[in-house]
């Protein structure tokens, strides 16, 4: 890509379609690192699959399946294919409930990607469900550096439900949870949904 970028023609006539070619260059470079990227995860979430189902079912090997489907599930948001991203965190999510229960940071997290991709495509009642659940299980966490995160996105489920309320109470925790441990982005969200 650099060569590419770098490379310059003579100025003449043909050196502006020169210029206007460059990035769609690129970007069919990048379509296909998105490509082999995609068939990359697809072939360690089918290979894994069949690695259980032919009775490789230890903990490491379970482990590994909900890393590698978590990823692809964030793949697919970075995509912006968010019902396939959303069946992936679903699967995530089951994996992860029989590898370690339910009242783990990673239930947190996966919960909150789901109610996140429910609130993107307007799904507003699941998207509470959802992350009302995570901030049930994370208050039982008090060490958990990213649950602030957590608190913001229920506010503004909260919010677009009109309930304001309810959004700054959620609010005011995510500030002290920001402020307990340290988190500056939370809490510059926190402090900028407060002001409002």
């Amino acid at each position: 890509i650099c060569q590419l970028i770098q490379y310059t023609i003579p100025e003449d006539l043909n050196s502006q379609f020169f210029y206007e070619l460059k990035p769609y260059q690129i970007y069919d470079l990048l379509y296909f690192v998105y490509r082999r990227a995609e068939e990359g995860f697809q072939f360690c979430v089918s290979s894994l699959q069949r690695n259980i189902e032919d009775g490789q079912n230890d903990q490491d090997t379970l482990m590994l399946w909900a890393l590698t489907m978590d990823w692809y599930a964030r793949f697919l948001v970075d995509v912006n294919r968010l019902p396939e991203a959303f069946e992936y965190f679903k699967k995530t999510y089951d994996l992860c409930v029989k590898i370690n229960g339910v009242d783990n940071e990673e239930i947190v997290a996966v919960l909150n990607d789901l109610g996140t991709i429910c609130f993107v495509q307007n799904d507003i009642d699941n998207a509470l469900s959802y992350l009302t659940q995570a901030v049930a299980i994370g208050n039982k966490l008090p060490d958990m550096e990213d649950f602030g995160s957590v608190l913001i996105n229920l506010g503004t489920v909260y919010m677009k439900k009109g309930m304001v309320q309810e959004a700054t109470q959620v609010y005011q925790e995510a500030w002290r949870n920001a402020k307990k441990h340290k988190n500056a982005e939370v809490l510059k969200q926190a402090n900028s949904y407060l002001d409002e």
